[in-house]
């Protein structure tokens, strides 16, 4: 507006004439007659759902279970020392009164040893119908056995990452893992229990927390 100012007193002390600067009181019929935009009601509309972060489902745990029956307990790893099976199997032999169903996926064959000890030691604690080994299994029915769990436990006695714990996170699954190695790291505190390594008793006080969120 400045610049149009000097250029009228330009013009004034030349003589000319000063163009017409207003806007043309008659709209053009072909700016009439355009429609008028469609204005949305943003007041009107949902507020989007908060997404659910893999694993952060704190107490209560399991409010929004959709399925009835036994709590599903997953476990996944090769049954080695180093995973801390028979220690998870002790640890759930004192919560009997608690409706729960363990399943174990990975390799029964990498240490025989381990494998009927842990077979043995669910026969000792009657628990053979409470806990299923099913062994190495393909991509597709791990990913289904995630998806059909309610939990996800592995008391390792070390990890350098934990990538079945990431794995369980990934769905949405609070995890029960020890503080062995790197899990702490990988396992946010938020999204889990943590126990020492080797500490039944601590294990299963954790077990016994989760699975009294569902009584």
């Amino acid at each position: 507006e400045k610049q149009q100012r000097v250029v009228e007193k330009r013009l004034k002390k030349l003589g000319a004439p000063v163009p017409e600067t207003h806007a043309p009181s008659v709209i053009p019929e072909e700016l009439a007659n355009r429609p008028k935009p469609k204005v949305v009601d943003t007041t009107a509309l949902p507020e989007p759902a908060p997404k659910k972060k893999p694993g952060t489902a704190k107490p209560g745990w399991f409010a929004t279970r959709h399925t009835s029956g036994p709590l599903q307990l997953l476990s996944v790893g090769s049954v080695t020392p180093r995973k801390g099976h028979l220690m998870l199997v002790t640890a759930l032999a004192g919560l009997l009164a608690f409706d729960w169903h363990l399943t174990c996926v990975g390799s029964l064959t990498r240490d025989p040893a381990t494998a009927t000890a842990l077979q043995v030691a669910l026969h000792s604690h009657r628990l053979e119908h409470r806990v299923t080994l099913r062994g190495e299994q393909p991509a597709a029915a791990l990913a289904a056995a995630y998806q059909a769990a309610d939990m996800f436990v592995l008391p390792s006695y070390h990890e350098g990452y934990g990538m079945a714990h990431a794995e369980a996170l990934s769905h949405g699954l609070p995890v029960i893992a020890s503080t062995g190695g790197a899990l702490p790291d990988t396992v946010p505190a938020e999204a889990s229990l943590l126990v020492l390594p080797g500490d039944t008793a601590a294990l299963r006080e954790a077990l016994r927390r989760l699975l009294s969120d569902t009584a």
